[in-house]
């Protein structure tokens, strides 16, 4: 049994060999250029990604003012509940106590909800960009007969030459130089 055993895998590893051979031997003869595109660049440095940027940041910090005022609000109610409680009976404290816990709690849910609704909102503009940025490649791809465009995250090593990120780049910025976010 352990001969036929050894046979089948050289057998497999024969046909695997072939199969490779094949292939790598079809990859050389075929005219298949590739691209690579760095996103990242793309978003950072075109009008569209710099627009998206600037806009987000301004809601962002208008946000983080907005928590730094409720925050200031709350803290001057507590402080003022904590100076009543002198004057009250334990029952009138506790319902003080409790209310003012409830609008605690349902300002920073109010904030929360807000970050949430801007983040939602950012993903959907660079979602928008990204779909530019394919569109933009397929032309380019279709222009100079290239069959793949790939993330430079998902390339090790590439030669300069196959970069097309400034084609990518000039061309959304002709086409897309805002992006709404709501």
């Amino acid at each position: 049994a352990l001969p036929i055993l050894t046979i089948f895998s050289n057998v497999r590893l024969c046909i695997l060999a072939l199969a490779v051979l094949a292939f790598t031997t079809g990859v050389a003869k075929a005219d298949m250029p590739v691209a690579i595109i760095d996103l990242a660049k793309i978003i950072e440095t075109s009008a569209a990604g710099k627009d998206l940027q600037t806009k987000f940041k301004t809601k962002k910090d208008s946000l983080q003012k907005e928590a730094i005022a409720y925050e200031k609000e709350l803290q001057a109610k507590e402080q003022t509940l904590m100076g009543d409680r002198k004057s009250m009976d334990d029952k009138a404290f506790n319902e003080k106590k409790k209310s003012f816990e409830i609008e605690l709690k349902k300002k920073r849910e109010v904030i929360l909800q807000k970050n949430m609704d801007l983040e939602k909102s950012k993903n959907g503009a660079l979602k928008n960009i990204q779909e530019n940025v394919a569109k933009i490649c397929a032309k380019l791809a279709e222009e100079k007969k290239i069959q793949a465009v790939l993330d430079r995250t998902a390339v090790v090593i590439a030669q300069q030459a196959l970069d097309i990120t400034g084609d990518v780049i000039k061309k959304l910025d002709e086409t897309m130089k805002t992006v709404d976010l709501k």
